[in-house]
């Protein structure tokens, strides 16, 4: 079982070599952050394709190595061109005429090698979001989170990289009380009118989907959906939020802005 540590680290690379007389080949096991372990080996003729497509960058090598040390030096040069930097994962959902997002906390995946400082890690990430098209970042972590995450600067560097930056603290294993009720609904306005202007939003929070999807299903109800409707389509992301009753209540009192 992993630990919520392991889970947020991304995968894990490892070799092995194979026994005396056979060829070596160079696999990369990779152990995914839902725990699930997938391989892929390459030797020869046989492309090597270790990294989901949606996460990691796909890359690729054709190789024959020998025995002894030339196999673990093929092995280390294959493992030093991977590119191993993680990528924002940003799970869509169709809001009107524009799209929400619904990602990870920027700045906080590091791959095995990332040398990069955590303010490198944090312009990376936040340029994956641009280069999505997000116009706006919403952020749900409470103030405490972007100190435990190191990533105090993410507003600062959000909005001098472009983008409009909106911070709604909710904490987490909660659902928003009045406060947030009384904040929200000038945000909602200007990102409902986002959406109808065919833009993308970005929500994220630490590394799970309660807290987006809550905001996120809100939003899909005040551009226009049935409760039901946004329920549903907010599952897509993940299939068990949004599952009980005070979260599913909390949506159903969504009302579009007047």
């Amino acid at each position: 079982m992993l630990s919520h540590y392991e889970r947020m680290r991304g995968p894990q690379v490892g070799i092995r070599q194979e026994p005396h007389g056979q060829d070596p080949v160079c696999p990369l096991a990779i152990l995914l952050p839902d725990g699930r372990q997938t391989r892929r080996d390459s030797g020869p003729g046989r492309d090597f394709r270790g990294c989901p497509s949606d996460r990691y960058h796909r890359v690729t090598a054709r190789f024959r190595v020998g025995t002894g040390g030339l196999a673990a030096r093929a092995c280390r040069f294959v493992l030093s061109q991977l590119i191993r930097v993680s990528r924002m994962v940003i799970k869509e959902l169709a809001a009107g005429n524009g799209t929400i997002g619904v990602t990870t906390c920027p700045g906080i995946l590091v791959a095995p090698g990332d040398t990069r400082s955590p303010a490198e890690r944090l312009v990376a990430d936040l340029q994956d979001l641009l280069d999505w098209g997000t116009t706006a970042l919403v952020t749900l972590l409470e103030d405490v989170e972007f100190e435990i995450l190191n990533v105090q600067d993410l507003g600062s560097t959000a909005m001098a990289m472009g983008m409009t930056w909106i911070h709604l603290p909710i904490a987490d294993h909660t659902v928003p009380g009045e406060w947030f009720e009384n904040l929200w609904p000038p945000y909602s306005t200007v990102l409902c009118g986002m959406l109808a202007a065919g833009k993308k939003v970005a929500i994220h929070s630490r590394s799970g989907y309660e807290r987006n999807g809550m905001v996120a299903a809100r939003l899909l109800v005040e551009t226009g959906l049935s409760d039901d409707e946004a329920l549903a389509r907010a599952r897509t992301i993940a299939s068990d939020i949004l599952l009980d009753a005070a979260r599913v209540n909390w949506v159903q009192q969504s009302r579009p802005p007047s």
